[in-house]
């Protein structure tokens, strides 16, 4: 739980003859991380190449990535499929086939479709404007026809009376307007086109091979290719849902293992490998190397295999190791960066602490068990969510628990008549909580001290372990000094007692951590002060509650349609606040430890265990 699981490095040596072999045996055995090897000048040992197949399984990788964008896998069942490169070709070459030949099918039905709505307003135009045949407009040597819409047929005869003309109109308005058809003699088009003009006329192109007589036996035809279109289209959609159901879960198991022969089949790029021999390194938990070992050694005989421990510089995958309630809240690891190999795991710290503070700055009885019964709803609901979910609640008990501490229930000093009494009431302003917050933050700042001495003796660095304990020593004579000098407290130490074993610790500390330890001590006050937030974010919240409330209460003592308007404000006031005072909780609190805590012991930069087959 406070440190990573030990590691073992692991080196394998072989004939190169059983490279391919040794590949299987550490996929099935899922523990080795991989360390990729990188040629230095003089090696001997060139990067190994990829495996046989490698480039025709990528092929099929990438042809069966372009499948899953053209059909919908997810609510097919996975079928296991044993790695048969011939045999998953053949699948996906014929599934593209067929898909590909349905696709096109739909496309050209859909594109057929498309090009028949453009008849269709056509022949809609023709009905709605009272063409009985079609051959009424066509076949006129001295007379030109116009097909168009209006805004007001009135207007267009008043335009139209002084031009000779014959006019078909619709009653019924349309998208663009009233249909209209006019014939007008060639000879009076110029006139004609002015008045047009001024009537707003919109001219529609017309122009069909009209294979029918009248508009309605065209519309019938129409009606009945369209109906055949979209029946096409729906069984082709229906061919391609039953071939994905029929063959979507042998597609998926073929996924698996053409993933599974390709991070087998590029391994090799990660080892050392010559033309008779292989070397592969990486490292393995403790206590995993001797499985490991036989494993391999079921292979040949002659295969060399050794497990060290990890050297003092050298840096080794992370497997952190916290369980129940500690595990969720390694997400603020993930988050920023997980622990170097030789650090303590700060994991169990978090756990806590930033309840605590979250807690302290939400600090509301009513918020808390809104939130902790939001976050239970998300942690059942969406998996991906579930640790920072887990967190949440854990933080909302705490609100809960500090909104006792502090009296508050949505803002409110009783809950269903019965009055809450505060032990901190913290509405009364900073004075309440500021000793209280600046009290939590040398405590945490000091946890932090103390994490950092544990990770310089685990690594022998006694200089820098001494640095680190020198600030207790700085700590405990410049409180002493500052409560008998300033703040006039007696507390049976001399000042100038205090005073020395303050300068001690800046001595030690300048021995243990150099000039920077010298810096750093401004920044511890800086380092304190910052938890003030705490007090300040806690304050916003209440009074915020508090203005909320005293409004609502206004609006109940008026009566009639304003003790409506007040529910309606506690509702919306309070689930604002209580999404402001998350936020604000969630971020200050992770801030407190990420800036200022870790600044104490962490270094971070540590590399996830990620073993090869797992």
């Amino acid at each position: 739980m406070f440190f990573p699981n030990e590691m073992k490095r692991i080196t394998v040596v072989s004939h190169k003859i059983h490279l391919q072999e040794a590949v299987k045996a550490l996929y099935d055995a899922g523990v080795l991380h991989l360390k990729e090897y990188v040629p230095s000048e003089g090696d001997h040992y060139p990067i190994g190449t990829p495996m046989e197949n490698a480039e025709k399984i990528s092929e099929l990788l990438l042809m069966l990535n372009s499948i899953k964008t053209q059909v919908d896998l997810k609510a097919v069942t996975k079928t296991k499929a044993e790695f048969d490169l011939e045999r998953h070709e053949n699948l996906l070459r014929n599934f593209q086939a067929d898909v590909n030949r349905i696709n096109e099918g739909i496309k050209q039905a859909e594109d057929a479709l498309k090009a028949g709505e453009r008849r269709r307003e056509i022949l809609e135009f023709h009905l709605k404007a009272g063409v009985q045949k079609f051959d009424a407009l066509k076949g006129y040597d001295s007379l030109d026809v116009l097909n168009g819409y209006v805004p007001d047929i009135d207007v267009l005869k008043v335009r139209m009376a002084n031009v000779e003309h014959e006019l078909m109109a619709g009653v019924e308005k349309m998208a663009g307007g009233f249909p209209v058809i006019i014939f007008v003699k060639k000879s009076d088009m110029e006139t004609a086109r002015h008045a047009l003009a001024s009537a707003e006329f919109t001219r529609v192109d017309v122009d069909m091979d009209w294979r029918t007589a009248t508009p309605q036996e065209e519309s019938a035809i129409f009606t009945k290719e369209r109906n055949a279109l979209v029946k096409k289209a729906d069984d082709l959609r229906k061919e391609l849902a039953d071939l994905t159901k029929a063959k979507g879960g042998e597609i998926l198991g073929t996924e698996d293992a053409l993933t599974t022969e390709i991070r087998k089949s590029e391994a090799p790029l990660k080892f050392a490998v010559s033309n008779h021999s292989f070397m592969i390194q990486g490292w393995v938990p403790k206590g995993k190397e001797s499985s490991l070992e036989q494993k391999l050694a079921s292979i040949t005989d002659n295969m060399y295999f050794s497990a060290e421990d990890v050297g003092e510089d050298e840096p080794a995958p992370i497997q952190l190791k916290n369980k129940g309630p500690v595990k969720p809240f390694e997400f603020f690891l993930r988050l920023y960066s997980l622990p170097s190999y030789k650090e303590m795991d700060p994991t169990f710290l978090i756990f806590l602490t930033y309840p605590i503070i979250f807690g302290i700055m939400m600090g509301d009885i009513g918020y808390g068990l809104v939130l902790f019964l939001g976050f239970a709803f998300i942690k059942y609901k969406m998996k991906k969510m579930r640790s920072v979910a887990s967190v949440l609640m854990i933080s909302s008990l705490f609100s809960i628990l500090f909104g006792f501490v502090f009296g508050e229930f949505f803002g409110f000093e009783a809950i269903g008549g019965i009055t809450l009494h505060p032990m901190i009431a913290r509405a009364e302003g900073l004075n309440a909580m500021l000793p209280v917050s600046l009290m939590i933050g040398l405590v945490h700042l000091n946890l932090g001290i103390t994490t950092g001495l544990i990770n310089e003796l685990r690594e022998h660095k006694l200089r820098h372990a001494m640095g680190k304990a020198s600030w207790f020593i700085l700590e405990a004579g410049g409180i002493l000094y500052l409560m008998s000098t300033f703040l006039k407290m007696e507390t049976g130490v001399d000042p100038n007692l205090s005073l020395g074993i303050f300068l001690v610790g800046v001595v030690l500390l300048t021995i243990g951590e150099s000039y920077r330890g010298l810096i750093e001590i401004p920044a511890l006050a800086s380092n304190v002060l910052s938890y003030a937030r705490i007090a300040a974010l806690g304050l916003a919240g209440v009074q915020l509650a508090l203005v909320i409330n005293g409004m609502a209460d206004g609006m109940f003592h008026a009566g009639g349609m304003f003790m409506v308007m007040g529910v309606a404000l506690l509702f919306a006031g309070h689930a604002v606040n209580m999404l402001l005072a998350l936020m604000g909780s969630f971020l200050q609190s992770l801030r407190l430890h990420y800036v200022e805590m870790f600044s104490k012991f962490y270094h971070g930069d540590g590399e996830p265990y990620k073993p090869f087959g797992s």
